[in-house]
């Protein structure tokens, strides 16, 4: 299954199993699970993340764009905080998310917590209640 947005393709060594276009499927490595998936080859001018069936179904769409996709999302745990974040990245049960760099206002990279986590921050999937991309706007 492919989500199409803003990701381009990346072309790599087939040794490395991430990548390999024949002209008309490629096998890539999925986003979130490394499973190789193979799927036809997208249009030139497409964008899109390489995305198994199983994680597909599992995932927001709104966090499986922020994996490849930097920009404002926001989510609510199950515990009540609101956390903004810039990207993440999917680890299982897990999911790291980093913030924006805000060291240059003065204000804490996620400033809805109790510390400013400017490293990041990991969280597990079970806990997301809900997941908004430009939360905001555009």
């Amino acid at each position: 299954m492919i989500r199409s947005s803003s990701i381009p393709k990346l072309t790599v060594s087939p040794a490395e199993g991430e990548v390999m276009n024949n002209g008309t499927r490629i096998t890539e490595q999925c986003i979130a699970c490394s499973t190789l998936i193979v799927h036809p080859a997208p249009q030139p001018d497409e964008y899109y993340k390489p995305i198994c069936d199983a994680c597909y179904a599992r995932y927001p769409d709104e966090l499986i764009k922020a994996v490849g996709d930097p920009f404002e999302y926001a989510m609510r745990l199950t515990s009540g905080e609101l956390i903004r974040f810039e990207s993440a990245i999917i680890k299982g049960e897990w999911v790291h998310l980093t913030g924006s760099d805000y060291t240059k206002y003065n204000e804490p990279v996620f400033p809805e917590l109790p510390h400013p986590c400017p490293r990041g921050i990991s969280v597990r999937i079970s806990e997301i209640v809900w997941v908004a991309d430009a939360p905001n706007g555009s």
